[in-house]
Formats: C-alpha cells, structure tokens, sequence
C-alpha cells in the first residue's frame, strides 16, 4: 500500500515539476481569444450577459478589471462566414456593416466617458481614457464580435499609469502571437 501511495504521489507531482508558464500571459476572450501580461492572476466570471476578468494586485494596491461585451453570438459568425463566402461580390458591404457598428459602438463609449481620446491599438482605433487614478482602454476585436474595456485603478496616479501602460502593450491576439506560449 506504502508504494501504491509514493507512485501515486510522483505522478501527481511530476506535471507540477514540469516545464511551466514564467511569464504571466493569461488568455482572455471567448470568441476571439487574447494574450495578455498581468502581474496577478485573472478570474472570470459572468454578469448580465457579459464576461468580467479580475483580480487584485496587493503588492501594488491595484485592481485590474477586463470587460468583454459581446456584439454577435457564434451562429451569428458562422451565419456572416458563409454570407461573405456565398457573395463573393458584396463582401464589400458586409465589411462596410462591420466598421459601421464599429464606429457606432467607439461613439457611445466616447459619449459615456468624454474625456476619453481615439486612439490607435491593434492596428485599430480604441478609446483611451485617464482619470487620475483610473486608467480604461476599449476596443473591439478585427470581426466586430466582441469590444474589451480594460481598466486598471488604484490609489497612485504614478503606479496606475506605470502598470496600464505595462498591461496595454502586452495585448496581442492568442492567433497570432501563439509560439510566445512555448
């Protein structure tokens, strides 16, 4: 029974052991998934019918929260995909409906929040917004499924703009980013 245990034990342990992640990237986003470096490890959960990730940073007195507000739903995508496939020719407009919307959600935000600036990130315009002690960034993904607001805040002007600029360079789309895994 003695060895039993000890096998048992060693087997557990030896994917601990193993090589492991060093670096913090986590990955967030349901439909189109993204890369991100955060100093204290993201939990989500769900809250009218949208994704929240976010954690507490003690060590700096931090909060670090992401929010993804989904535009389409999977069908939706799958539906789009086979429309731009079967029309060929009016992909054009299908694309021009996209960045449409688009634009109409980066309004609104900007009408909620009207010290926030256009900004590029991603190779896309996002909004960025800096309170004093609060830092928000929102963009929306290349296919208009989903928008992100990231916010990081704290209780030192200094730190939150160290850490949110530190947190929003390390962004990047899992897809293509996904060799920095390994």
């Amino acid at each position: 029974m003695d060895y039993k245990i000890k096998k048992l034990l060693i087997i557990c342990l030896i994917p601990l052991l193993g090589k492991t992640q060093n670096d913090k990237l986590q990955t967030i986003g349901t439909s189109i998934n993204y890369l991100i470096e955060c100093p204290c490890k993201l939990f989500k959960y769900y809250e009218d019918g949208n994704m929240f990730y976010f954690c507490r940073d003690q060590k700096n007195n931090l909060e670090y929260r992401i929010i993804e507000y989904k535009h389409q739903d999977k069908i939706d995508v799958i539906l789009n995909t086979i429309k731009k496939n079967i029309n060929k020719k009016d992909e054009r407009i299908l694309t021009d409906s996209s960045e449409t919307n688009q634009h109409n959600t980066l309004n609104n935000y900007l009408k909620n929040n009207p010290n926030g600036v256009i900004t590029s990130f991603m190779k896309r315009q996002a909004i960025l917004v800096e309170n004093r002690l609060e830092h928000k960034l929102f963009f929306s993904d290349p296919d208009f499924i989903s928008s992100h607001e990231l916010i990081v805040s704290g209780t030192d002007s200094t730190i939150v703009k160290y850490y949110f600029k530190k947190v929003s360079q390390s962004f990047m789309l899992k897809r293509e980013n996904i060799n920095k895994l390994f």
